[in-house]
């Protein structure tokens, strides 16, 4: 109730109560959604909540800001069925859609988190160091990861009420300047490595043959 009267009234208010919210939800960031019932869900499943906590996304786009919001919306996907999920989040305005629909739209959600997780993968990358329960860059790229992945998975689904294009799920030209410590280059090269260890091997079976 408390956040249901400071949204919209008090900038320095909105960010004390992202911040208390922040701290409750500190051990939910992971990169798959739980299924288990909290006091939390009483946030997830309150539209209002998650409608002011999109518009603080919307007007600041703060590290907080996403990182609160992308946990309760991927807490709240796992119960929601996809009629519903079509009927509340996959239509233009909430003023000209059904009973009920809500300011929250699927594919505003894709173009928003799409862009920061092209940011923390890629631009300015989260490093390895930075994955810790209280560092909002490691916890943003948790739990980002986690409402995108739950998002990808609903539009896979579905094939007759697409909230957004294919193209919208793909990143721009991938380059990062953080070279080795950069979480994802480093997996990658686990990967290049491996690659090459059987190509080498490869070439050596065929000399082995001659």
């Amino acid at each position: 109730e408390w956040g249901l009267q400071i949204f919209g009234k008090d900038d320095r208010e909105e960010e004390r109560y992202l911040e208390a919210v922040g701290v409750l939800l500190q051990a939910s960031s992971a990169l798959r959604p739980k299924t288990r019932l909290s006091p939390l869900s009483k946030l997830a499943f309150n539209k209002s909540i998650l409608e002011g906590l999109w518009r603080c996304v919307q007007q600041q786009r703060s590290i907080l800001a996403l990182t609160v919001f992308a946990d309760l919306f991927s807490h709240y996907l796992v119960a929601l069925s996809d009629q519903d999920f079509v009927r509340l989040h996959c239509n233009s305005t909430a003023t000209h859609g059904p009973p009920g629909a809500s300011t929250v739209k699927a594919s505003d959600l894709v173009t928003c988190y799409g862009t920061v997780l092209h940011e923390v993968y890629w631009t300015k990358p989260v490093v390895s160091s930075e994955i810790e329960m209280d560092n909002l860059r490691g916890r943003l790229i948790l739990s980002g990861t986690k409402l995108w992945n739950s998002l990808y998975e609903r539009w896979n689904r579905l094939v007759k009420s697409s909230f957004c294009e294919e193209d919208a799920w793909w990143f721009p030209h991938l380059t990062t300047k953080e070279g080795d410590k950069a979480v994802v280059p480093a997996r990658e090269r686990d990967y290049a490595m491996n690659e090459d260890e059987d190509i080498s091997d490869d070439d050596d079976d065929e000399e082995d043959d001659d």
